[in-house]
């Protein structure tokens, strides 16, 4: 009979000699045992995540490209390399606004189809949420830019200009206080004055 001390070494003596058989264990324990191995993972980092959150902070802050690089392979299989090259290939600049890098004060965004998750391009913060808040639609972006375009010509019309001014002044002022009418004087009342008819019948 071995004490924990022995076993342990013991075990890890028969798991260099046996990789394979480690792995395949392993992989048979998590899927017979995921909801148990997530509450143990879950109840874990609610008890440690100010530490985590430290840790993540510190190391990013340590070495941010070597943070950077592992971000974009892990998300996207990109290399920090790689995205400079296609940074290179857009001009510097962000491929739909073609505002250049240098006039963000943090790093463009890697754009990639969601149904895919092949990489698209490098755009801008807010292009990059342009483009999910329309769900990626071409033709919703289209219609947006028609219509944008037409108020424009419209606008560079000076008789629209006109119209459009006139129309502008020729609109009632609107009152901070709503009137009723009162059929009986045929006059409007507002809310204040029938309140204070009403107090003093």
């Amino acid at each position: 009979m071995w004490c924990k001390s022995c076993e342990y070494e013991q075990r890890k003596i028969w798991g260099k000699a046996n990789p394979d058989k480690v792995k395949e264990n392993n992989s048979t324990y998590r899927k017979a045992n995921l909801e148990l191995l997530k509450r143990k993972k879950n109840t874990w980092y609610d008890a440690n995540a100010e530490h985590v959150k430290a840790k993540a902070k510190a190391r990013i802050k340590a070495d941010p490209e070597k943070y950077r690089n592992h971000q974009l392979t892990r998300k996207y299989g990109l290399t920090v390399e790689q995205f400079e090259k296609m940074l290179e290939q857009q001009n510097g600049s962000c491929a739909i606004c073609k505002r250049h890098k240098s006039n963000f004060n943090r790093n463009l965004d890697t754009d990639h189809c969601h149904k895919t998750g092949i990489v698209r391009g490098i755009l801008c913060s807010t292009c990059n949420k342009m483009l999910g808040m329309f769900k990626d639609d071409p033709e919703v972006l289209r219609s947006g830019a028609e219509y944008l375009e037409a108020f424009h010509a419209k606008m560079s019309n000076p008789q629209e200009v006109s119209g459009q001014e006139e129309a502008k002044d020729s609109m009632p002022v609107m009152s901070n206080s709503v009137c009723f009418p009162n059929e009986a004087e045929g006059k409007a009342t507002t809310p204040s004055t029938a309140h204070a008819r009403q107090e003093e019948v």
